[in-house]
């Protein structure tokens, strides 16, 4: 917690000095409402001008001018050429005077924001990676694979199955048990429910006795029905942490856009036969991606569901982020270094099958020739 309120201070100190910054970087925008030529003139033509104000720019033959109204308002026009301004407040004899644009402090006010910003991104992402990476106290990530989960009281545990494994539902009864014994609530997101292979189904843990009331079943439309940008999701959770979620739903978002919910509605009632064609595709993309990959020499477990594989890059010695910044500058191709999913996932790659075949075996071309030439 104490971490927690210093990072929100140290945040809030940093925007604050950016938003004084940016705030000196356009003094006059403050001051002065800029108008067109055409209104100018006319303003000019009022008679209501009090002072009229000309700001050449040293470097260049243009600048502005800054006129006061007699009611107090100010205005300005910027001008490709003072000396056609002078001429006309001269047309409509109106007294003007001339001061300089005023030189702002570059280090003051470009690099120093700029400096700052970027301050502001590294400490966001670093503090974005070790939440994912399981950072805190009480806070551990743990990748899933065959072991039984270790949970106390004080855990927060994401269990991230990178590497497309689909839990059996003896599996899944071990959780439930230690759940049930600790008095845990599981949030459990299966947006990839649909997409599984070799005969595999998937198995929600809130069908379990005794986990309906103590579980948020997170699920939408993006991966099944392929309707990424449709933005349409739900959640299933006791009614009491509904209601919750709603106070905070409500003043985020007004309600899912019509034209989505009209288009999940048809999925749901004419679309099965479409899912299932789309997972037949992937899973010749499944399968063509893992045999090329184990045939290049990066072992690679043949994944149960969603729509990824999980390399192991080791035999290359390089690390996964050098792997993926080398193949993405050499080779023009983009994996995820393994370790953006924990310490646990160093070592490994996440490559997306979600791409046409076409795509997919070019890729895998590149990869190829990128290790033939790292000697692999």
């Amino acid at each position: 917690m104490k971490q927690q309120q210093t990072f929100r201070g140290f945040m809030f100190i940093i925007l604050m000095l950016i938003l004084l910054m940016l705030a000196l970087r356009f003094p006059y925008a403050r001051q002065a409402q800029t108008v067109t030529a055409q209104e100018f003139e006319q303003i000019l033509g009022s008679g209501n001008v009090a002072e009229a104000v000309i700001s050449p720019n040293p470097q260049t033959p243009s600048g502005y001018v800054t006129v006061t109204l007699a009611n107090g308002q100010t205005v300005r026009q910027n001008v490709s050429d003072v000396k056609d301004a002078e001429q006309l407040l001269k047309d409509n004899s109106i007294d003007y005077s001339m001061e300089d644009v005023p030189q702002e402090n570059t280090l003051l006010t470009v690099v120093m924001p700029f400096m700052l910003s970027i301050v502001v991104v590294v400490v966001i992402v670093t503090m974005m990676n070790r939440g994912a990476a399981g950072g805190g106290s009480n806070a551990r990530m743990m990748n899933f694979g065959r072991s039984r989960a270790k949970l106390s009281r004080d855990s927060k545990v994401n269990f991230s199955n990178v590497a497309g494994l689909v839990e059996e539902k003896e599996e899944l009864e071990e959780i439930v048990k230690i759940v049930l014994e600790k008095d845990l609530f599981v949030i459990s997101d299966e947006i990839y429910s649909e997409l599984t292979y070799n005969g595999k189904r998937h198995v929600t843990i809130a069908s379990f006795p005794g986990m309906k009331e103590r579980t948020v079943l997170i699920n939408g439309f993006s991966k099944a029905y392929a309707m990424t940008g449709w933005r349409l999701g739900y959640a299933a959770a006791p009614a009491a942490i509904l209601e919750q979620m709603l106070k905070i739903h409500q003043y985020a978002i007004m309600c899912a856009p019509t034209t989505s919910q009209y288009a999940a509605v048809t999925a749901l009632r004419r679309c099965d036969a479409d899912i299932e064609a789309m997972r037949s595709e992937y899973d010749m993309r499944r399968r063509f991606l893992v045999s090329s990959l184990n045939r290049m020499g990066l072992d690679c477990f043949e994944p149960e569901g969603a729509f990824y594989a999980f390399p192991s890059i080791r035999k290359t010695g390089l690390s996964s982020e050098e792997f993926c910044e080398k193949l993405l500058f050499g080779k023009k191709v983009a994996v995820v270094p393994g370790n953006a999913f924990g310490d646990s996932g160093e070592g490994h790659v996440r490559i997306s099958y979600s791409y046409s075949i076409g795509h997919l075996s070019e890729a895998l071309h590149r990869i190829e020739l990128f290790l033939q030439e790292l000697g692999v």
